[in-house]
C-alpha cells in the first residue's frame, strides 16, 4: 500500500472516530453543547458560573401531566454532570403542587438560592417560592412569601446584607409590581407593591451602589393594545424614589414591548433590554435596547434584527469591557432552530454576531460570560428525533468571539487515537528487503 493510500485511509478513520466520540458524549462535531434530560419534559430558565469554574443550571422537570418541579444540574467546566437534585412542595392536602422555576444564584457561601412559584392547596392562587441549598443541592430551607392573588416572582438577587430580593408580579384587581425582601435565613422583612389602574408585569431587579434597588417591567396601557418599558428606583426600604417610561412617545413605530433584563452599567446607569414589534413592519419582532443614566433618563437606544426576525426568547448581558452581548434563537428555513448571539460595544454598536444552525429547536433563555471571556448559553431543545417528543435542558458554551469551542477534555484521547493510527499503518506498510 503507498503512502499516500495510508494518509488517505489514516484521515478518514480519524474522522470516523472523532465524528463517533462526539455522537457518543452528546456533543455535535462543531460545538460544545449538551442536553440533559430523562422521562418527561426538562426546561433550563437560568445558568451561572460557579466558583469552581463549572456551572449551575436551573429550571424545571416534569414529573406529572401539568405538574413540575424545581431541577437544579451542576456540571464541570467541560459539561460533565456532576449531580442533580430536584425539589417539590407538598400542600396541607398531601398533594405535591405544580413549581415554576424563574431565577436563581450562588450564595455567599456557597449554596445555592433558588425561586420560582408554586400553586398551594385550594386557594388556586400561586406565592413567591425561594429555596435554599448548600453546595451540592441539599435543601437546607424553603419559604413561600403572598397571598391568596397570583404572585409571579420573575428574578431573585442575593443583597448586600446577606438577604435576599424577589421581584414580580402580583395580580390582584390588576397586576402589579411586587418586590419581597427577606433576611439571610429567608425572613421576610418587608414586601411593597407598585402600580396604577394599568397592568405592570414585574421582569427584572438590581442592587444599586446606594443599597436600593432598580426593578424593570412591562406597562401596558388597557384599550390602546400598546406596553412600554418602565424603570423603577426604589430605596434601601422600598420607597419609591423615581419611576421612567419608555416606548409611547420615544418610539412611536412600536406597538408591542417586552423588557426581559436588566442590567446596572459601569457609569452609573441602567440599561433594559427586551423585544418589540412594530406596527410598520408587519409585526417583526425586534430585540430593543435602551442606555439610561443613573436617574432612568435615555440616552441612546438601538434595534437589532435576526436573520429573519421571528425571535423566540432572548437575553442580555453586560460585558466585562462595558459592552453588551444579545442572545436570541430563531426559526431558520433551511434549519429547524439557529442561535444568535451579537456582541456590541458601550454605544450598542454591534461588533461582531454569530448565527449557529442547530439539528433541533432550541429555546434560548439565559446568557452569561464566563470567566474566560467566552459566553455560555442554556434554555431548552426539543429533537425532532426523540421517541417522547421532550424538552431537555440545552446549553452551549463558545470563546470570546462567540465560537463554539472544542471541549478540551476530549482532546488528549482523539490525538492518542490520531498516533495509535499512523505508528499502525506505518508498521504495516514497512517491508523488509529479502536477504
Amino acid at each position: 500500500m503507498s503512502r499516500k493510500k495510508i494518509q488517505v485511509i489514516s484521515i478518514s478513520i480519524l474522522f470516523v472516530l472523532l465524528s463517533s466520540s462526539f455522537v457518543y458524549v452528546g456533543f455535535s462535531l462543531i460545538l460544545w453543547s449538551q442536553n440533559y434530560g430523562g422521562v418527561g419534559d426538562q426546561s433550563a430558565v437560568s445558568i451561572i458560573e460557579t466558583s469552581d469554574g463549572g456551572f449551575a443550571i436551573f429550571g424545571n422537570t416534569q414529573i406529572e401531566p401539568h405538574l413540575s418541579d424545581f431541577l437544579l444540574i451542576k456540571i464541570d467546566e467541560n459539561g460533565i454532570m456532576q449531580w442533580n437534585q430536584t425539589y417539590g412542595r407538598v400542600n396541607t392536602e398531601g398533594k405535591e403542587d405544580a413549581s415554576s422555576a424563574t431565577s436563581f444564584v450562588q450564595t455567599t457561601d456557597g449554596g445555592y438560592a433558588l425561586a420560582g412559584y408554586s400553586s398551594f392547596g385550594l386557594t388556586y392562587g400561586n406565592d413567591y417560592w425561594l429555596v435554599k441549598t448548600d453546595e451540592q443541592g441539599n435543601m437546607e430551607w424553603n419559604y413561600t412569601y403572598g397571598g391568596p392573588q397570583f404572585d409571579l416572582v420573575n428574578s431573585l438577587i442575593q443583597t448586600s446584607d446577606g438577604g435576599f430580593a424577589l421581584f414580580g408580579t402580583i395580580a390582584g384587581q390588576n397586576q402589579d409590581y411586587f418586590i419581597v425582601k427577606t433576611d439571610s435565613q429567608g425572613i421576610y422583612m418587608w414586601s411593597k407593591i407598585y402600580g396604577t389602574w394599568e397592568r405592570e408585569f414585574g421582569e427584572a431587579i438590581v442592587e444599586t451602589s446606594d443599597g436600593g434597588y432598580a426593578l424593570a417591567g412591562s406597562l401596558e396601557i388597557f384599550g390602546h393594545s400598546r406596553t412600554a418599558y418602565q424603570l423603577l428606583k426604589i430605596d434601601s426600604l422600598g420607597k419609591m424614589e423615581w419611576n421612567q417610561t419608555y416606548g409611547f412617545q420615544e418610539f412611536e413605530i412600536n406597538y408591542y414591548l417586552k423588557v426581559t433584563d436588566l442590567v446596572k452599567t459601569s457609569d452609573g446607569g441602567f440599561a433594559l433590554g427586551g423585544t418589540t414589534r412594530s406596527a410598520w413592519t408587519n409585526f417583526e419582532t425586534y430585540y430593543l435596547l435602551i442606555k439610561t443614566d443613573e436617574f432612568g433618563n435615555m440616552q441612546w437606544n438601538q434595534t437589532y434584527r435576526t436573520a429573519n426576525s421571528n425571535d423566540k426568547q432572548t437575553a442580555m448581558i453586560g460585558t466585562s469591557d462595558g459592552g453588551f452581548a444579545i442572545a436570541s434563537s430563531y426559526r431558520n428555513e433551511d434549519t429547524y432552530s439557529d442561535v444568535w448571539l451579537i456582541k456590541t460595544d458601550l454605544d450598542g454598536i454591534v461588533e461582531w454576531n454569530q448565527n449557529h444552525s442547530l439539528a433541533d429547536f432550541q429555546h434560548v433563555r439565559s446568557l452569561i460570560q464566563t470567566s474566560d471571556g467566552g459566553f455560555a448559553l442554556a434554555g431548552r431543545t426539543h429533537s425532532s428525533d426523540d421517541e417522547y417528543q421532550t424538552n431537555d435542558f440545552w446549553i452551549l458554551k463558545t470563546d470570546e468571539q462567540g465560537i463554539p469551542e472544542f471541549p478540551s477534555w476530549i482532546i488528549l484521547p482523539l490525538f492518542m487515537m490520531a498516533l495509535l493510527l499512523v505508528i499502525i499503518f506505518k508498521k504495516k506498510s514497512f517491508r523488509p528487503i529479502p536477504n
